[in-house]
């Protein structure tokens, strides 16, 4: 197979994707802030493998290639069921994203319901549908983004 790091330079924000035989393996994103300086991880994508079930905590501890793991709660991890047992198991691969920066001493805290957000509309690949920001006001405004985004997904608005 051959490897591949695709990098996209936009003013404020560098993203880089490493490919393996046309798969994406890693994808890296890096916002600067006001000052030049890295800011929040919040929102990226990374590819993460369960290390530790805490039942105790009803959660989950992930390797998600940072300094140290991640935090995942019951409630953003995948699959059905109460407890963390139920949903995943050690050494399980997942998809996750950083829904808050890490506090001192402590990992980040992570999701495996995966959300991509726009200027008008967030598309959640799990529930199969687009929400229409609440900023959007305006009926025929938000059916005609609901259409496109039904559109777009196959799928009847």
């Amino acid at each position: 197979m051959s490897e591949r790091l695709l990098i996209s330079v936009d003013p404020g924000t560098i993203r880089a994707v490493c490919a393996d035989g046309g798969r994406a393996e890693d994808y890296r994103c890096v916002r600067a802030d006001r000052r030049g300086e890295a800011a929040s991880g919040v929102g990226d994508i990374l590819l993460a493998r369960v290390t530790r079930a805490a039942p105790e905590l009803n959660a989950a501890f992930v390797e998600c290639g940072l300094e140290r793991a991640g935090f995942l709660a019951a409630a953003d991890a995948p699959g059905e069921g109460g407890g963390i047992a139920g949903r995943c198991r050690e050494g399980q691969a997942l998809a996750v994203q950083i829904r808050a920066d890490p506090a001192p001493g402590k990992g980040v805290r992570l999701s495996a319901r995966l959300h991509f957000a726009g200027r008008y509309a967030v598309y959640r690949p799990a529930s199969r549908g687009v929400t229409v920001s609440r900023r959007v006001s305006g009926a025929q405004l938000r059916a005609r983004l609901r259409a496109t985004g039904a559109r777009a997904l196959g799928a009847r608005p």
